[in-house]
């Protein structure tokens, strides 16, 4: 199942459409503590450190919100994703790779332990035991990004996935 939608090249805070094939699915969005916090990203690190996202499905309800965690170089994103009206899952994406080239970073859900990898130039994959369950791609030309999931027993679990690699490789491919 493909999944896609545009980048904002200036302001991650502007809604952007969630796409499943061609069907809208929700919409993602940032917004900032205050204003100071805004300003610190955007002239002082120039990135998105401060930034929270929050995904919306197509029929308004809250799906998933983040925010960094991120203390003296240890990238950390904290999500809640609400899977139904009556349920709620916190989790923690942690950093795992500091010093190296590309990324890996590891959270808990449902007892296990997903992992993320991105290695330079290539597709972000996440993994479970070393099996695929989804691609997420980048394509910096259009702003344009892609998501596959190929294992369907995570289909129902669209917006932790999409929300997950979003709101972890924002920062780094903004």
């Amino acid at each position: 199942m493909q999944y896609s939608y545009k980048l904002r090249l200036t302001s991650p805070t502007k809604p952007i459409d969630l796409f499943k094939g061609e069907s809208k699915i929700g919409i993602l969005q940032g917004s900032y503590k205050n204003i100071w916090t805004k300003m610190f990203d955007y002239f002082i690190l120039k990135n998105s450190t401060f930034i929270r996202f929050e995904i919306k499905d197509s029929n308004h309800n809250h799906r998933l919100t983040s925010s960094s965690v991120t203390k003296l170089g240890n990238k950390k994103v904290k999500i809640i994703y609400t899977p139904s009206k009556n349920e709620k899952t916190e989790l923690v994406i942690k950093d795992s790779k500091m010093f190296d080239i590309g990324d890996e970073a590891t959270f808990e859900y449902n007892e296990n332990t997903f992992v993320i990898k991105k290695p330079s130039l290539k597709p972000a994959k996440l993994l479970l035991n070393n099996h695929l369950i989804a691609e997420w791609k980048d394509y910096h030309l259009n702003r344009t990004v892609t998501l596959d999931i190929f294992n369907y027993d995570y289909i129902q679990d669209e917006y932790l996935i999409l929300g997950i690699f979003h709101c972890y490789f924002y920062t780094i491919d903004r």
